[in-house]
């Protein structure tokens, strides 16, 4: 019984040390790689011309950048009421501006330098003649009588003071901000101002027109101004002004099929490869018409944009780029990169310090 009991040791003894190495050498050789990316998304512009025609064939459809459709246009006059927002310093004679009042029943002219009394005692003078009608008001810029001895007027009534005492109460002067010799900031009429009220108003115009159709929702509208009309001009010191426009706005009524197949066969011309195109949306392609003079065809300019994230099959995560990098060096060629917007790689067994020399044993993931 010992000897067996011997031999039976030896066996198991064996058994655990065969055992022991050849998990040693399964850890010494094993080695696997996880690298797991969040991709960035890159944002693709594409512009082309493309021909909107009354009839086109399958040959044009395949080959051109053609589409069965017409223009529809409809005439729209808008106006509104914009605020300035442009502002600029003044230093100058003038005080401030003044609204001649006429509450009598009859017309009323006051001369150029018509005086003006404010209830302080300052007196300033008008820069020119006006007439005011019966019931009807006038603005007049108005200056010191005496600039040396001038201070601020508040906002409020002034007194003409050589109108006969019994229309004094019915013709006078109003201030509705403060007559100051001081460098001032006041408003004036930019192009900014005149461009933003524009938009707005055609906006406003083909919201309403939207409204008007049944589909108005799921179309393209582009708008031509005809003619503007501005209550004041560029450069004018003024704190509002009223806009009236005559617009054209008309819309592409194209074959959505057709359209789709195009705007497909224009991304695939991209040389795209190795980035996953997420689906195409008509309602983010917008047209401007280039020429509309061709008879039974228009030509338009189409522009869309789109998102594509790269995918595994891109040359950049080709993984023989990867493979025996060492961990920070893999990490960092990966995160330096525009197509990617975080990267981590994950090496087992955790002492090793490389990925391993087959790039076929590293399995990359993309979020």
């Amino acid at each position: 019984m010992p000897r067996v009991n011997l031999y039976r040791n030896i066996s198991l003894s064996f058994i655990v040390f065969t055992v022991i190495l050849v998990l040693a050498v399964f850890l010494l050789f094993y080695s696997s790689t996880s690298v797991i990316i969040v991709s960035e998304e890159q944002n693709i512009n594409l512009s082309f011309n493309m021909e909107v025609k009354s009839e086109v064939d399958q040959a044009q459809l395949a080959e051109k950048n053609v589409v069965k459709g017409s223009l529809v246009s409809w005439d729209r006059e808008v106006v509104g009421d914009f605020v300035v927002l442009g502002t600029k310093t003044v230093s100058s004679e003038f005080v401030g501006k003044v609204t001649i009042v006429n509450n009598s029943g009859r017309g009323q002219t006051l001369l150029k330098t018509t005086q003006l009394q404010s209830a302080s005692g300052v007196i300033v003078r008008t820069n020119r003649q006006v007439t005011i009608p019966a019931g009807g008001q006038a603005i007049v810029d108005v200056y010191p009588k005496d600039p040396a001895s001038f201070i601020n007027v508040d906002p409020g009534n002034l007194k003409i003071i050589k109108l006969s005492v019994n229309l004094q109460d019915k013709i006078y002067g109003v201030s509705n901000s403060q007559l100051t010799n001081d460098p001032r900031e006041v408003g004036v009429l930019l192009a900014s101002d005149a461009s933003r009220a524009q938009k707005e108003l055609a906006t406003m115009a083909i919201e309403e027109l939207k409204d008007e159709l049944s589909d108005g929702a799921d179309k393209n509208f582009i708008y031509e101004v005809v003619s503007s009309q501005m209550s004041a001009n560029l450069g004018d010191e003024v704190n509002s002004f009223n806009l009236a426009l005559k617009l054209n706005i008309k819309t592409l009524e194209v074959d959505q099929g057709q359209l789709f197949s195009l705007l497909n066969r224009k991304v695939g011309q991209q040389g795209l490869e190795g980035f996953d195109i997420g689906s195409l949306n008509l309602r983010d392609v917008s047209f401007a018409v280039v020429d509309e003079n061709f008879g039974d065809s228009v030509l338009v300019e189409v522009d869309y944009s789109f998102k594509v994230k790269i995918n595994t099959d891109h040359s950049f995560l080709d993984r023989d780029n990867l493979a025996n990098k060492t961990v920070d060096e893999a990490t960092w060629y990966l995160n330096d990169s525009s197509l990617v917007k975080e990267a981590n790689v994950y090496v087992s067994p955790y002492w090793k310090k490389s990925l391993p020399k087959d790039g076929d044993k590293i399995e990359i993931v993309i979020h």
